[in-house]
C-alpha cells in the first residue's frame, strides 16, 4: 500500500475518532442533562467543519422528498409526453398524406375525378 493512501486513511480513522468522542459525549450530555467538554488534541480540517446541531435538524425536514408532489410532478410529465407522442404521429401522418396522397384525396373524392383515376389503375 502506498504511503499517501496509508496517510489518508490514517487520517480519515483520526477523523471519525473525533466524531465518534463527540457523539459520545452528546449521549452523555442528553441522558444526564450535563455539559461535557470535549477534549481534542487538533481542530478538524477547514472542509469538515461540524455543522450547528440545531440548524441541521431545520433543514433535515426541507430537504425530505414529498410522495404527493412527486407522484403529481411524474403523473404530469407522463401525460405531456403521451400528447407530445400523439401530436408527433398525427403531424406524420398528415405529412405523409400531403407528401404521396395529395393528388388522391381520401375524403370527399370528386365522381368525374374518382372514376377517370379507377379506369387509368385497371387499365
Amino acid at each position: 500500500m502506498s504511503p499517501e493512501k496509508l496517510s489518508q486513511l490514517r487520517r480519515q480513522r483520526e477523523l471519525v475518532q473525533q466524531h465518534l468522542d463527540w457523539l459520545d459525549a452528546e449521549i452523555v450530555t442528553h441522558s444526564e442533562g450535563q455539559s461535557i467538554p470535549l477534549e481534542r488534541e487538533e481542530p478538524l480540517a477547514a472542509a469538515l467543519d461540524p455543522v450547528d446541531p440545531a440548524r441541521a435538524e431545520n433543514t433535515g425536514s426541507v430537504m425530505q422528498p414529498n410522495p404527493l408532489k412527486s407522484s403529481t410532478e411524474a403523473k404530469r410529465g407522463c401525460l405531456i409526453l403521451f400528447f407530445i407522442v400523439i401530436g408527433i404521429l398525427a403531424a406524420t401522418l398528415v405529412g405523409i398524406y400531403f407528401w404521396k396522397y395529395r393528388d388522391r384525396p381520401l375524403l370527399f373524392p370528386e365522381k368525374a375525378a374518382d372514376a377517370s383515376y379507377s379506369r387509368s389503375i385497371t387499365g
